[in-house]
This record gives C-alpha cells, structure tokens and sequence, in this order.
C-alpha cells in the first residue's frame, strides 16, 4: 500500500510538472508566432510601399492607368504564375477618378488581409 501511494504521488507531481511544461511551452510559441505575424506584416507592408513607388513612375503619388499597365506587364513578365491572379484597376481606385493614390492602394490591401 504504501508503495503505491508513493508511486501515486510521483505520478501525480510528474503529470503536474508536465502540464506546466506544456503550458509554458504553449504561451512561448503563441508569442513567437504574434512576433513573427508582426514581422511579416512589417515586411510585407515594406514591400507594397516598393511595389507602389516603382509603379508611380512620375512620382506624382499617384499612379495612372498607363503607369498601372506597364507595371502590371512588367510584373508578369517577370512572373508568369501571376498573370490570372492581378488585380484589375478598378480594384485599386474605387472612387473610378482615374488615379490610384497611396490610400487606395494601402486600402485595397488592408481589406484583403482583412478577408
């Protein structure tokens, strides 16, 4: 009898200590992955900001149709994978004035990652 409640109380201290493990194991990964989203978020905002500077080939802050296709062409000339799955103008520039300034553009990618 007593050799079982020692190995009872063993059993017990260990499946504690485990569980607390876990947990702890649990609460680190769930912060390493928040940090990462965050990089890649930070990354990937960095890298639209790139797409829309090269696109805006005047430098007005805005970018035109025309700048809007020779971008577009370039960019699936160098990636052919994509070709179906650009977005079309009018998904950049809701309010159709024909220019597509940098709060649309970052608009338009807010409400797709917010999909």
């Amino acid at each position: 009898k007593r050799a079982v409640s020692k190995v009872t109380k063993k059993y017990k201290k260990d499946q504690k200590d485990f569980y607390v493990q876990c947990y702890t194991d649990i609460m680190n990964l769930q912060q390493q992955n928040a940090e990462m989203q965050q990089y890649i978020d930070q990354i990937t905002m960095e890298q639209r900001d790139g797409e829309f500077d090269i696109a805006d080939i005047n430098r007005d802050n805005k970018v035109s149709r025309a700048e809007f296709n020779m971008y577009k062409n370039e960019y699936q000339k160098k990636n052919p994978e994509m070709a179906n799955q650009f977005p079309r103008f009018e998904d950049f520039d809701p309010d159709s004035d024909g220019l597509i300034s940098k709060a649309e553009y970052d608009a338009y990618y807010r409400r797709l990652t917010a999909r």
